[in-house]
């Protein structure tokens, strides 16, 4: 089924919505700070701000991968802030950007 009658049948159904999941992640690379962002694809409007909200918040970008599987669209990124991995409290206000963007 396309798309577009998926989102037509869902709405119809009275299917909801799936929330954006957000995670960073610290253990897996010595060297970044990884960041998943997995949202429905209909909230890919906001992917060309990503990289704006990542350099708001002072993130270097070393790496970016970007699919899609169906209607989620996948986005990982592997950051730094000023050469170095995230903070845990950088990583909260980041994520809660990214969330507040997504849901919107």
């Amino acid at each position: 089924m396309p798309a577009s009658r998926a989102s037509l049948y869902r709405r119809r159904a009275g299917v909801t919505a799936t929330p954006p999941v957000i995670h960073a992640d610290n253990q897996s690379s010595r060297r970044y700070t990884i960041l998943d962002i997995v949202a429905e694809q209909r909230a890919r409007p906001a992917a060309p701000r990503q990289p704006r909200h990542l350099a708001t918040h002072g993130c270097d970008v070393d790496l970016v991968l970007i699919s899609t599987e169906g209607e989620k669209a996948i986005d990982v990124f592997h950051i730094t802030k000023a050469g170095a991995k995230l903070t845990d409290a950088a990583i909260a206000e980041l994520t809660a950007d990214f969330h507040r963007t997504l849901e919107a």
